[in-house]
């Protein structure tokens, strides 16, 4: 099917009767609302999309579809960053093919794309595994998340033209994410080319780790931190991290979720380094939630909010 997608999506979405499941990079606000006018309050309702700072402020993707979201009941929305798919399901009907959540991709607009979405049966196996692995990278979206995202793509545009957006290349970090600068402030030096305040061995390592990033140029210091804030907690080993600060936790315990992490992973690190590395990003680049206390013999890691 290529034709009138819009309109085939409202006709599926509105005979929903238990679960609709909306998965894309890219959704504009006015897509999401025409879609919950016909969709029943009874239905529940799970949207995943991408957020990329650069995507949102030039336009592609709209970030308030959060309080359409928020606002309804039984619904829900999500990030997962390397996020590419295109994906619709429809209680056990799914669609998928290359159609955003936009009315150019949906011909809702003159001049609109040539897109495809092919229907599907939710037993096919994997078109489940997909969706299970897609929730397991995801992370719900809050009104502390939503309004950081706000606050950081205000910042970008105020700091950055709308050509030096176009002319970034949107990379996004792997879920599977760890950092290797030993010390994270020497980031932004690399990034602004300062290479005379760097070792030879922390040129190399800082370049390769904003290629992770692909950050665009102009940003402020504070900004520059909160733009990397942001994305570290979209990885895997945040979420791991997260998961078990239920309670302050001690050096060795820290040390030891991350050396099951590494195994886990399969990953040839040595847990000590890893996670006296990780323990300084977070301090540096999210100190508002995450912060440790040193005592004489050991070290203290916490969450400062769990919102």
């Amino acid at each position: 099917m290529h034709k009138n997608l819009g309109d085939l999506l409202l006709r599926y979405t509105s005979g929903t009767k238990n679960t609709l499941f909306l998965v894309a990079p890219f959704i504009k606000f006015d897509v999401i609302s025409k879609i919950c006018e016909v969709l029943s309050s009874e239905v529940n309702f799970t949207v995943i999309t991408r957020w990329i700072p650069q995507e949102i402020s030039v336009g592609v993707s709209d970030i308030n579809i959060w309080k359409i979201v928020n606002d309804r009941p039984n619904s829900k929305l999500a990030l997962c960053q390397n996020l590419h798919a295109k994906y619709y399901r429809f209680d056990d009907l799914c669609l998928v093919g290359s159609a955003n959540l936009t009315k150019q991709a949906l011909g809702w607009k003159n001049l609109s794309n040539l897109e495809l979405l092919l229907p599907y049966s939710f037993i096919d196996d994997s078109l489940v595994e997909f969706e299970s692995e897609l929730i397991s990278q995801s992370f719900i979206v809050n009104e502390e998340i939503y309004l950081e995202y706000n606050i950081l793509v205000e910042k970008i545009n105020q700091e950055i033209s709308p050509k030096a957006l176009y002319e970034t290349n949107l990379f996004q970090p792997t879920f599977l994410w760890l950092p290797s600068l030993r010390n994270p402030e020497d980031l932004y030096y690399a990034y602004l080319s300062q290479w005379d305040r760097l070792t030879t061995l922390g040129k190399e390592i800082s370049q390769k780790e904003l290629d992770n990033f692909a950050i665009p140029q102009g940003l402020s210091c504070e900004t520059f931190k909160m733009y990397i804030g942001l994305f570290i907690r979209h990885t895997k080993i945040l979420k791991t991290v997260d998961s078990y600060l239920d309670k302050p936790r001690r050096f060795g315990e820290m040390q030891n979720l991350v050396s099951n992490f590494l195994s886990d992973e399969n990953l040839d690190f040595d847990p000590v380094y890893t996670w006296q590395t990780l323990m300084r990003w977070l301090l540096y680049f999210l100190p508002l939630r995450y912060s440790c206390k040193v005592f004489k013999y050991s070290e203290i890691f916490y969450l400062i909010n769990d919102k």
